[in-house]
C-alpha cells in the first residue's frame, strides 16, 4: 500500500514539473515569436523615418508618418492586449511618429504644424482614419498627448 502511495505521488510530482516546464518551453518560445514580430515593425518604423527625411512634398512625408502610424497597430496577430510587448511596441511606435512630426518640422518650417503628429495628420493626412483613433479608446490611451494641444506647447519642445 505505501509502496503503490510513493509511485503515485512520484508520478504526480513528474507531472507537475513536466506541466510547468511544458509551460515555460512554449511561453519563451511564444516571447521569442513577439520579439521577432516587434523587431519587423520596428525596421518598418525606421524606414519611414527614412522616407520623412527624404519626401520631396510634406503630402508624402506626412503619408510615410501616417503610415507608420497605422501599421499594424498592436494588439493585432501575435501580441496580447496589454502584455509589456504591447506596451513596448507602442511605445516604440510613438517614439519614431514623434521624431517624423519633429522631421517635417524642420524640412518644411512654411508648413509647420508643430511637433505635434496629430496636427500634421490632421493637415495634410486622412483626417477620418485620426478621428477614428481619438474615439478609440483601447489606442487613445497611447496617443491621447497628441491631441488638442497647441504646437507651441512646451510639450512638443522636449
Amino acid at each position: 500500500m505505501l509502496k503503490n502511495t510513493l509511485i503515485a505521488l512520484g508520478i504526480g510530482i513528474c507531472l507537475v514539473v513536466f506541466l510547468t516546464l511544458s509551460y515555460l518551453s512554449f511561453m519563451c518560445l511564444y516571447t521569442d515569436v513577439q520579439l521577432a514580430f516587434i523587431r519587423g515593425q520596428v525596421a518598418v518604423f525606421e524606414y519611414m523615418e527614412e522616407q520623412v527625411k527624404t519626401a520631396k512634398t510634406v503630402e508624402c512625408a506626412v503619408g510615410s508618418m501616417e503610415y507608420a502610424f497605422y501599421y499594424y497597430a498592436g494588439g493585432q496577430l501575435n501580441l496580447i492586449d496589454g502584455t509589456a510587448a504591447e506596451t513596448l511596441l507602442e511605445t516604440l511606435r510613438r517614439n519614431s511618429v514623434r521624431r517624423m512630426a519633429i522631421t517635417l518640422n524642420e524640412r518644411f518650417p512654411e508648413s509647420s504644424k508643430g511637433d505635434s503628429p496629430a496636427a500634421w495628420m490632421e493637415a495634410y493626412g486622412d483626417k477620418s482614419r485620426l478621428d477614428g483613433t481619438r474615439n478609440d479608446d483601447r489606442w487613445y490611451k497611447y496617443y491621447k498627448e497628441w491631441y488638442n494641444l497647441s504646437p507651441d506647447d512646451p510639450f512638443y519642445r522636449r
